[in-house]
């Protein structure tokens, strides 16, 4: 279950730069990604993590976007779980806008059902197809929830 087990976040490398607050990211288990690159170190962490039966979270956008819509994803959430075979629980945030150290709104998530990237395809194509399942479940979602109406 969930609640059993620790999730380590992704985290951009530039939080772990913030005094107290980096700190505090490391002792509640996140580790950092240079964002934009194939970060090997932040990779290599993440199948860590779920090799030790430890749930990793990670935003597969990259970032946070002011629209509230669902973008583009990067292939590391499906690379990883591919890589890994770990289920894949889709959750959507919302009311993150205007989040910082000194301001904390009221955010929401919202959980999918948990699935599995599997099937006959090469491993690049269902990479490739396993991103795109991600992004339409995440989408559907968002949709579903009635979160697409916010910002975050």
């Amino acid at each position: 279950s969930l609640r059993q087990r620790q999730v380590c976040f992704m985290a951009k490398e530039e939080l772990f730069r913030i005094p107290f607050f980096g700190g505090l990211l490391r002792r509640l288990g996140a580790f950092p990604v240079k964002r934009g690159q194939g970060d090997r170190g932040a990779f290599r962490s993440a199948l860590e993590v779920l090799s030790a039966g430890k749930v990793l979270g990670m935003f597969p956008e990259g970032t946070r976007h002011k629209d509230g819509k669902i973008h583009p994803l990067r292939q590391g959430a499906a690379l990883l779980a591919v890589e890994s075979g770990a289920m894949i629980l889709p959750m959507v945030f919302t009311g993150t806008r205007g989040l910082s150290l000194f301001r904390f709104p009221r955010i929401r998530a919202y959980v999918g059902s948990p699935f599995k990237l599997e099937g006959p395809a090469a491993k690049k194509d269902l990479i490739r197809e396993g991103t795109d399942q991600i992004f339409t479940r995440l989408t559907e979602l968002r949709k579903n929830t009635g979160a697409g109406m916010e910002n975050g």
